[in-house]
């Protein structure tokens, strides 16, 4: 099986978690006999032909001045339709691959062009994040990703909370819409850092360390993380909360924290093996998130031996098994998030318990291989019209 695999996010030129999962995933299908071409942009110099059983071709960005990002992303859906008609005249694809609406463009070309059938991986929606208080090109986003899901065959989404907001969002039948977690690489949890050292860049060696990592945004929740401290520090003075993350609340928190305490620390983003060691020097994760629609968060921390603690909604409700893999509280309650962090950080038992669960639930359900294996089958389903 051929696929062409279409995306404006791939790890060497954006390195956000969208882009790490299609690098994860297109490896994964390779490894299970699936040739994959992928097409994305260029932001630097390095262009890879091939990696990891990957043929991979990349597109220039527009540097082009134009008056808005929308006419950039069109401009950047024709340069890639470009390089995908140049490839189809070596190769012969039997499927096409959409990550998303920023290659919506491109995506219903070709299966114009070929017939080919179309496969759209949808993973998150403008509208389900803000409703109706969408910015005019966030409409055009949300469009988008109806438009693309109405041309596609089959749409593959994370969560079946996800599958309910695409069937009622853009009237899709749920038979149409294929679930399929967002698996992840064990390999890339796996640190040989010093962690005693990096450790003691933000806590004292007795001090036990909560972490947030994210977006600094309402919907992330860290602003109920920052009351729930407040009353976790009054109990236990010597614990440290590491947010990090960048943000549109970023300033706003800084600044409060100050006047709460001075073990409330904002190291920024963390990404790589900086991540990592975060993950493996905390007592804990906290996702105080109001909208959740993957929870790789939670797996990447579950990989790594970090007990969660999470809000029961989204895709969050359906990984987390509470008091099993982790530990549920109610959206926006900072007191009950208060007391699951202090019960949890008084309770070694309960945090080993749940560590353990936790790294036996992702190695049963959520490495990338597995994951790669079941959405090999809905490619084959859909070339065979199932």
């Amino acid at each position: 099986m051929k696929v062409l695999m279409l995306t404006m996010e791939y790890p060497e030129a954006t390195g956000n978690m969208q882009a790490e999962y299609i690098k994860n995933l297109a490896q994964g299908l390779s490894q299970e006999d699936v040739q994959v071409y992928l097409v994305s942009l260029s932001f630097e110099e390095k262009r890879e032909k091939w990696h990891k059983g990957v043929h991979i071709h990349r597109v220039e960005a527009m540097d082009f001045p134009s008056f808005h990002w929308v006419s950039d992303a069109v401009l950047n859906n024709m340069k890639t339709l470009e390089e995908a008609i140049t490839i189809a005249e070596k190769e012969a694809w039997d499927l096409i691959v959409a990550y998303d609406w920023a290659c919506a463009l491109t995506a219903k070309s070709l299966k114009t062009i070929y017939g080919i059938p179309l496969i759209a991986h949808i993973h998150d929606l403008e509208v389900s994040k803000k409703g109706d208080s969408l910015l005019k090109e966030e409409y055009y986003i949300a469009e988008m990703q109806g438009w693309i899901c109405q041309h596609a065959e089959k749409i593959i989404t994370s969560s079946l909370f996800m599958q309910g907001k695409l069937s009622s969002i853009y009237n899709i039948p749920h038979q149409k819409i294929q679930v399929i977690p967002l698996g992840i690489n064990p390999e890339q949890w796996v640190t040989h850092c010093n962690l005693k050292d990096f450790r003691h860049l933000f806590a004292l060696a007795k001090s036990k360390i909560v972490l947030f990592s994210g977006n600094l945004t309402l919907s992330q929740g860290p602003q109920i993380l920052l009351e729930a401290a407040k009353q976790v520090l009054q109990k236990m003075p010597d614990t440290t909360f590491l947010f990090a993350g960048r943000g549109e609340l970023y300033q706003d928190l800084a600044q409060k924290a100050k006047q709460i305490s001075e073990n409330i620390l904002f190291p920024g983003q963390l990404k790589g093996k900086a991540l990592v060691a975060a993950y493996r020097i905390a007592d804990c994760l906290i996702i105080p998130s109001l909208y959740e629609h993957s929870a790789t968060i939670a797996l990447e921390a579950m990989a790594c031996g970090t007990p969660v603690i999470a809000t029961d909604t989204g895709a969050l409700s359906e990984i987390i098994d509470d008091r099993k893999s982790g530990l549920k509280i109610p959206p926006d309650d900072p007191q009950a998030l208060a007391l699951a962090i202090l019960g949890l950080l008084s309770d070694f038992q309960l945090a080993q318990n749940l560590a353990e669960r936790a790294m036996e639930q992702v190695q049963k359900k959520y490495l990338i291989s597995y994951i790669a294996l079941q959405t090999k089958k809905i490619y084959q389903d859909t070339l065979r019209g199932k």
